[in-house]
């Protein structure tokens, strides 16, 4: 936990010092979030269109390297992730089929991308969500530790802070 605790203080620092710009330091911190949890996925989302929708503003795939943005999952599509989310702070399901209120994404975004397990935390600025934290496990479910969770919820807080 010690080096990822530094490399997020020295991302911190070197975005805070204008070293490298929002998008690398996004970039980087999912690199090392994915890193540190062993998974394949890692983003970053944030609410768009007044709340109507969360779009990906850095989603990196471990596997391949790459990081992509602009994918959108629409409240009025996902009533209850969003409610979830919203109500809850976040969302830990080990099998993504056993969650109910991940129903709705099946189809157009679990299982083309063959995510099986998520992590998602909400990211709350002034007592209101303006995005989410979203890990995600392919290949298999995962049992997400409370350590696991607390770590992204730290993650959150960083990320809220960040304008």
């Amino acid at each position: 936990m010690d080096n990822i605790v530094e490399v997020m203080k020295q991302l911190f620092v070197e975005y805070s010092g204008k070293q490298i710009d929002l998008a690398t330091f996004l970039s980087r911190l999912n690199e090392a979030v994915a890193a540190h949890l062993e998974i394949q996925r890692m983003g970053i989302w944030l609410l768009v269109q007044g709340g109507a929708a969360l779009s990906s503003v850095d989603l990196y795939d471990a596997e391949s390297g790459q990081h992509s943005r602009g994918a959108l999952h629409y409240q009025e599509d996902n009533p209850d992730y969003f409610a979830a989310l919203s109500g809850q702070g976040k969302v830990v399901a080990s099998k993504v089929t056993a969650d109910p209120s991940l129903a709705s994404l099946l189809d157009s975004y679990y299982d083309p991308c063959q995510i099986e397990a998520v992590l998602d935390v909400a990211i709350m600025r002034e007592g209101s969500m303006i995005g989410a934290i979203r890990c995600e496990q392919c290949g298999g479910e995962r049992i997400w530790t409370d350590s696991d969770v607390r770590f992204v919820e730290q993650v959150a807080s960083i990320v809220s802070r960040v304008r």
